[in-house]
């Protein structure tokens, strides 16, 4: 990481720590952000999934070629469960809705960059996981919908992501979706819904299964 970023990024760091974790966590500043970082919201809280160290998640300082010097956006109005070496790239917009919304990114996740995660109700993301560019995920439409009896027809729905998922480039994941363990979600698909098979490449709309029985390391 340049030195002199790094520097610059002191102060918001700290203020992220000391603002979202217990002091005995903040003081060891596990939470690294870069100083481009807008902190739109932090009336929320983390949660480390694993024992704080120093900059064991980075925020804002990688992604892919020059999106890694773009802004990223956190806006946290809930709770952020946060596992070991987790990284979220340049561009990206992390945002818990209300206080009600919880988002778990567990250990090993790199989210790459120009990304969207939005959670109103809950999303989770598994271990070892790679979210790549411009790629939304969101749990949510925001805008209510109602029937003439004004019942609500729309309501938020879960996103489970399993461990070891692979999500390429320009994809969508909609509200009630579950991906299993071991897949890779090709370049811009779209998802909702339940995918049921693990060790398989999903892509297309409507989603399909293009090959099984499959491995893939990062």
């Amino acid at each position: 990481m340049n030195k002199i970023k790094y520097i610059f990024s002191i102060p918001k760091s700290l203020y992220i720590n000391i603002k979202s974790l217990p002091l005995k966590q903040a003081i060891k500043l596990p939470i690294l952000v870069s100083y481009k970082t807008k902190l739109i919201s932090l009336r929320g809280k983390i949660v480390l999934l694993d024992k704080a160290k120093y900059g064991m998640i980075r925020i804002g300082f990688d992604g892919a070629g020059t999106a890694k010097h773009m802004s990223t956006v956190i806006e946290n109005n809930g709770i952020i469960y946060l596992g070991n070496n987790v990284k979220i790239g340049g561009g990206c917009q992390i945002c818990t809705v209300s206080k009600n919304s919880r988002l778990e990114i567990k250990k090993n996740v790199s989210i790459t960059s120009e990304s969207h995660i939005i959670a109103s109700k809950n999303i989770s993301i598994g271990n070892d996981s790679i979210i790549s560019w411009n790629t939304q995920i969101m749990d949510t439409d925001f805008h209510k919908i109602l029937d003439k009896n004004n019942n609500l027809l729309n309501e938020d729905l879960e996103i489970l992501i399993g461990n070891n998922v692979w999500i390429a480039s320009n994809v969508n994941i909609l509200k009630g979706s579950n991906v299993p363990n071991n897949t890779v979600i090709s370049s811009g698909s779209i998802i909702r819904g339940f995918l049921y098979e693990e060790n398989c490449i999903y892509t297309g709309l409507p989603i399909k299964i293009l090959k099984s029985n499959i491995i893939w390391k990062k």
